[in-house]
């Protein structure tokens, strides 16, 4: 057992963490981190506007002093450099800087705006027909070829029918276009090369935002790449039209990129861009204090030390992400393939007193520095469709931190002290550096009311095949999902069937909700839809909800001048092309 350097929170150590603690600590004291201000977050609509200008293509940035710019991250849960070998997250994280989706993310204001597609509009009006209009001489790297209307069809084909594809939005994508290649290519139909026609199953107006791959694997590759070369071509040298192209990956190490010149929407000021993995936060530390990282990802806890030594904090201009804890097995009762009723979270009472026993003040006041804001309803932002107010007044009242309450409950459902045994499962993911420290804090206080822990650490695949295989009974776990409208952490967490898959907490209200949202294109329905699975969501404790964060990186002033992303992307950081150095 090792000090925590938490203190206030109970803390357990896990081996490696051990030494990753005492070598960040050595570093230096701590104390208050600097960071840019965030702006206000704007309120987003339930259904989106459809931009009609065309974006031009941007100057050349401010020509950089430093050849490469390196930036040093918490690795993804897969390393990759094709779309659909993925999740969401590692595919917005590695792929995104070379290849492009048809709607881009607005870096100051987190909007959908332009990008391979000029334009876009709902063509039926009950929301089965979306017609994309494409930009025109855009060209894929390496002499591909100009991007067309099939080079769309093509991507969204391999993330639907690839034995090896893994995309977040695989089962969205084969619900609403099809399960075939067949299927495909009768529901999403180029007239022109430059037009775009998407005839969806069943209503849909979201189309805009899976098109954005904000949380989602649509990155654009060439087709005629993949007919000459087939896969092997592809996984060696893949073709996207992005601002930089891939040009070295090293599995366990590194990314490397190359600047595209003359890029026709923003050439980067930086000849290359490295994105380099290192799982401890000790050593990401030491590599941005001593200049040999220009960007880094680094707890927040340790920002007043960095800062000492001459760093600067950038924040997100939104709340980019929330951390919450996942209680595995709250499977729909009904469905005989995946419930089983002695797990000991189907019980309400069981899953209230976890949610009591857990000081989430403690966790935002320490492990995040106070640089948090509280969170009610995972995934139901106040600035988002669907949030109900009251949840904030009466959340201590429902989920306060109370020991003694907790214990109560225990034995009300029938457990008495030791009863319990629940499988704790460590592991850590981009863009929250603390959620090791998070789950050490969660071992003592389930240990404190009485559950027996068994604490592992483990990948992160393991938790990705456990909650894809509806298998995680008895598990707790961390979660970390984007800043993004409710109705996709509807469905990625709740849907019983194959558009949903995390699984958080099922039940027949959320998949009768999630059908009726889509049936709607009436923005007053469809957040009275939201407001009422939120409200499901709080009442019956599906998670345990810790904090909205926004995004927070470290950055070398001496190289970086300025460096400006959303947040509402599921990735660490993004938006790089568009990083100002200083010249």
């Amino acid at each position: 057992m090792i000090k925590s350097r938490f203190p206030g929170i109970p803390f357990i150590s896990f081996g490696l963490i051990a030494l990753v603690l005492i070598v960040a600590v050595a570093c230096g004291s701590s104390s208050t981190a600097t960071s840019v201000p965030a702006t206000s977050v704007p309120a987003a609509t339930a259904r989106a506007a459809v931009p009609t200008a065309v974006p031009q293509a941007t100057a050349v940035l401010p020509s950089a002093k430093v050849r490469t710019l390196i930036a040093v991250i918490q690795p993804q849960i897969i390393e990759i450099i094709l779309p659909w070998r993925a999740t969401a997250s590692d595919a917005n994280q590695q792929v995104r800087h070379f290849a492009d989706p048809l709607v881009h993310i607005d870096s100051s204001t987190g909007n959908l705006v332009p990008g391979l597609a000029e334009s876009w509009e709902m063509t039926k009006a009950d929301g089965t027909e979306w017609t994309f209009k494409l930009k025109k001489g855009v060209q894929f790297h390496n002499g591909w070829g100009e991007f067309t209307a099939k080079d769309f069809i093509h991507t969204a084909t391999r993330i639907v029918v690839n034995e090896d594809s893994i995309a977040t939005d695989q089962g969205l994508l084969r619900s609403l276009y099809g399960e075939t290649e067949e299927e495909i290519a009768s529901n999403i139909t180029a007239p022109d090369p430059y037009t775009l026609v998407m005839k969806s199953k069943k209503p849909d107006a979201d189309i805009p935002r899976l098109a954005s791959a904000q949380v989602g694997n649509l990155f654009i590759l060439s087709a005629d790449q993949y007919a000459a070369e087939g896969l092997e071509g592809v996984e060696k040298q893949p073709a996207g039209t992005g601002p930089f192209q891939m040009s070295e990956f090293s599995l366990g190490s590194h990314i490397l990129y190359d600047r595209v010149e003359d890029h026709w929407r923003v050439t980067p000021a930086f000849e290359q861009y490295k994105q380099v993995a290192v799982s401890e936060v000790a050593t990401r530390m030491a590599m941005a204090i001593a200049g040999e990282a220009h960007i880094a990802e680094i707890d927040r806890d340790l920002h007043g030390q960095v800062v000492e030594r001459g760093l600067e904090v950038v924040n997100t201009v939104l709340p980019a992400l929330n951390m919450f804890f996942i209680m595995g097995g709250n499977y729909r009762p009904d469905l005989e393939d995946r419930y089983d009723s002695t797990v000991p979270v189907t019980n309400i009472k069981v899953r209230e007193a976890i949610n009591r026993a857990v000081d989430k003040q403690a966790i935002i006041d320490t492990l995040f520095a106070g640089n948090a804001e509280p969170m009610q309803v995972v995934g139901w932002h106040p600035s988002l469709p669907g949030y109900d107010p009251k949840w904030a007044t009466e959340f201590d009242s429902k989920y306060g931190y109370d020991p003694e309450r907790a214990r109560e409950l225990l034995e009300e459902a029938g457990y008495s002290d030791g009863d319990i045994t629940i499988q704790l499962k460590i592991y850590a993911q981009g863009g929250v550096p603390e959620m090791i420290p998070a789950m050490e804090a969660l071992y003592g206080y389930l240990r404190d009311i009485g559950i027996n822990v068994e604490s592992e650490e483990v990948e992160a695949a393991t938790i990705r095949e456990g909650y894809r295989g509806k298998a995680t009974h008895n598990w707790i776990y961390p979660g970390r999902g984007p800043y993004i409208p409710p109705q996709l952490i509807l469905r990625y967490y709740h849907i019983s069937g194959e558009l949903g898959f995390l699984s958080t907490c099922e039940h027949k209200v959320f998949d009768e909700g999630y059908a009726a949202f889509n049936n709607s294109v009436d923005p007053v329905e469809r957040d009275r839809l939201l407001r009422e699975s939120g409200q499901l969501k709080f009442d019956h404790y599906c998670e345990v909800p810790i904090a909205w964060l926004r995004g927070s990186i470290v950055i070398d002033p001496k190289v970086v001048k300025t460096f400006i992303y959303p947040g509402n992307i599921n990735a660490t950081f993004s938006h790089i092309e568009e990083v100002v150095p200083v010249n």
